[in-house]
């Protein structure tokens, strides 16, 4: 993310925020919220410094977010599952909104809280195709909601209006009380051609003193594309003709196939590719948050997460031919968001999610799960390595993200840290004599691991910039390259548009 101040020309790289989209600040301004992709992640960040605090690391999709007056964050929950908030401070995700399936509804998106405290402005979406939208209110102090206008996307503007975009990308406002949580007169068009993405959102916001912000555009709505990335950083594409919103991936075995997650903006499911040009196949119907594949050591099944059940998402299994159903690994009171089996398949190791945050393991036919790491920070990404021998994650303990590595699965032994210029997304090489994570300047960065009958690392070397390659990776069975997601193709730039006294001119085309 990157911080503009409007009286100086350049704008500063905001410390802590690689990867990061979709800001927005806080009612006072002294703080800003955003979500990062692969892995999505909500954090929170003072604009005075410091590093960023994660706020939850599941539970929520990057489609908007809002800082309402009450302390809380307002954010896009899965498919199907409606809006949902968080604590600014830190805290259990709570449902705001309840998708009308009766009415058609399939998903809330765009939240926009307003300033009263007394409701939240967002998108309504229908239909299995989500073709068809409205923007609705719900009242916080009931849950119930009820449709406003049809449109796309909209904002609150202290004026008192509803400010929208329409699916044809024109800008409109109507009178609405925020009190009575009512429209309360007609709408008048503004301006046409505002930039809108493929999922809907559109670069719309406007200041509480009246200044109002929009783009103009393509709007940038190219889909992900995967790619093989060699070590010196060269890029071969996996299938030019296959394109989606990725949200994970994970290599066979043998490296024949791949098993992806999945967005279709409805929902979340895993296929399985033929590497490279070989056909796609859907393995995952159940559920509309189907996510992190991984598989068996034996390539024969995909490990994953799911909410198809009544209880919080947990664990399955299934054939990776789809010629059986799936069974349910792991059934605990906590949501579970990683899981992957050693390379021995003699443990199940996973990690649960917001506020725990900690890293279990599962011996094979046990029933009882055994504390990896259990502590009062965020800790992420276990990897065991290939020999059974080491665990390795990225934990916040020391202020800012950093790998560690400690013996498995006697962890509470020892604990040694990797990296040194900050470090996450540690991978394994099949070898076991290298591990690979990515540092703090967006890097990917390797150490090589030495023999011995205790934990030591030798050389450390940059292997690549990122530049726009997404950190959602997996490392091929020959080491020599990683499968990732390139930037995307370039499209035409937006163009920002700034609208001073804006609420002048609200006043005088809409009245109050």
């Amino acid at each position: 993310l990157f911080l503009r101040h409007r009286d100086q020309l350049e704008a500063a790289t905001v410390p802590g925020t690689t990867g990061g989209g979709v800001p927005f600040f806080s009612p006072d301004g002294s703080r800003a919220a955003f979500v990062t992709f692969n892995p999505v992640t909500l954090r929170v960040m003072s604009l005075g410094g410091g590093p960023p605090l994660t706020i939850a690391d599941s539970g929520i999709r990057a489609f908007g977010g809002g800082w309402g007056p009450d302390g809380f964050l307002y954010v896009t929950g899965f498919a199907g599952e409606g809006l949902q908030r968080f604590p600014a401070s830190g805290g259990d995700l709570e449902s705001v909104t309840t998708v009308d399936s009766a009415r058609g509804e399939t998903d809330h998106l765009f939240p926009e809280p307003l300033p009263n405290g007394k409701g939240v402005l967002f998108t309504v979406r229908y239909g299995p195709d989500q073709s068809e939208s409205d923007i609705a209110i719900v009242d916080l102090s009931n849950g119930r909601h009820k449709v406003l206008v049809r449109g796309v996307y909209a904002r609150y503007a202290a004026s008192g209006h509803l400010v929208y975009v329409t699916a044809d990308q024109t800008l409109l406002a109507a009178p609405l009380d925020q009190n009575a949580l009512a429209r309360t007169g007609d709408a008048t068009a503004l301006v046409e051609g505002l930039s809108m993405r493929v999922n809907g959102s559109v670069d719309l916001t406007i200041s509480t003193g009246g200044r109002l912000i929009y783009a103009t555009g393509t709007g940038g709505g190219e889909p992900d594309r995967l790619g093989w990335v060699a070590r010196d950083g060269t890029i071969e594409e996996v299938d030019p003709g296959w394109t989606a919103n990725f949200e994970s991936v994970s290599i066979s075995p043998d490296g024949t196939q791949a098993a992806v997650g999945i967005n279709d903006g409805t929902e979340q499911q895993i296929w399985i590719k033929q590497l490279d040009r070989g056909p796609l196949s859907k393995r995952t119907f159940e559920g509309t948050a189907n996510t992190r594949p991984t598989w068996t050591p034996d390539g024969r099944g995909i490990t994953f997460i799911s909410n198809r059940g009544a209880s919080p998402r947990d664990v399955y299994v299934k054939r990776a031919d789809g010629s059986a159903m799936a069974e349910v690994l792991i059934d605990v009171e906590t949501d579970v968001v990683e899981a992957f089996w050693t390379r021995d398949g003699q443990w199940l190791v996973y990690r649960s999610a917001p506020p725990t945050r900690d890293i279990y393991g599962l011996p094979l036919g046990d029933s009882v799960p055994v504390p990896l790491v259990t502590s009062e920070f965020n800790d992420r990404f276990p990897a065991v390595s290939p020999d059974g021998r080491w665990l390795a994650y990225d934990s916040d303990e020391s202020g800012r993200r950093e790998v560690f590595v400690r013996p498995f699965p006697n962890t509470g032994e020892a604990m040694w840290p990797v990296s040194t210029n900050g470090g996450r997304n540690a991978r394994w090489a099949h070898s076991g004599r290298e591990l690979f994570y990515i540092n703090t300047t967006n890097e990917m960065e390797v150490v090589e691991i030495l023999a011995g009958p205790t934990f030591a690392i030798g050389e450390r070397r940059v292997l690549f910039p990122l530049q726009g390659i997404e950190a959602l990776y997996d490392v091929a069975p020959d080491d020599q390259r990683f499968l990732m997601i390139p930037p995307r193709g370039q499209t035409d730039l937006d163009e920002l548009i700034i609208v001073e006294n804006f609420f002048e001119e609200l006043k005088a085309k809409v009245g109050n």
